[in-house]
C-alpha cells in the first residue's frame, strides 16, 4: 500500500550560492555525518553544487513522501542518502519517523538533472510481510 509520493526541483544556480556563503554549521543541520563526507571529497564546485542540490531535493521529497514536509519534526541531517557498496543511492529514514509510519516499507527514488535544476521523486510504500527495505530505481 503506498504511504506517498513527494518531488522536490531545487534550482542550482540557488545552491551555488548557498555553498559559497554557507557555514559549518549550515551543512551539518543539513547533511548526515556520511553525507558532509561525502560532500568534503568533492573537489570541482560544480559537481558539489549538484550533489547538494540532489541531495536536499532528495530528502525533500522523502518528508512529503512520508506525510510531514518540512514541520520540524524531522531534521534534515537525520535522513541520509547513502550510497550502496553499488553505488545506488539509499534512503535511511529516522526510527521515529520508522515508527510513526509503521509496518515494513519500500521506498523508490529517482534524481535527475538538468543544466539548471536538480529534480527528485520519492515514493514509500508499505509492505505486507518482510523486513523494511528501501530501494532506489
Amino acid at each position: 500500500m503506498m504511504i506517498g509520493m513527494g518531488a522536490d526541483l531545487c534550482c542550482l544556480k540557488r545552491f551555488e550560492k548557498v555553498i559559497r556563503r554557507a557555514s559549518p554549521l549550515f551543512f551539518k543541520r543539513l547533511l548526515s555525518s556520511s553525507e558532509l563526507a561525502c560532500m568534503d571529497a568533492i573537489q570541482d564546485e560544480q559537481a558539489k553544487t549538484r550533489w547538494v542540490a540532489g541531495v536536499f531535493a532528495l530528502k525533500e521529497a522523502a518528508l512529503k513522501a512520508c506525510g510531514t514536509g518540512i514541520d520540524g519534526r524531522f531534521a534534515f541531517h537525520s535522513i541520509s542518502t547513502v550510497s550502496s557498496p553499488g553505488g545506488d543511492r539509499q534512503l535511511q529514514l529516522p526510527e521515529a519517523l520508522l515508527a510513526e509510519l509503521g509496518g515494513e516499507l519500500r521506498c523508490h527514488m529517482a534524481l535527475a538533472y538538468s543544466d539548471s535544476m536538480a529534480s527528485a521523486f520519492v515514493i514509500i510504500e508499505r509492505l505486507p510481510h518482510g523486513s523494511a527495505h528501501l530501494d532506489i530505481l
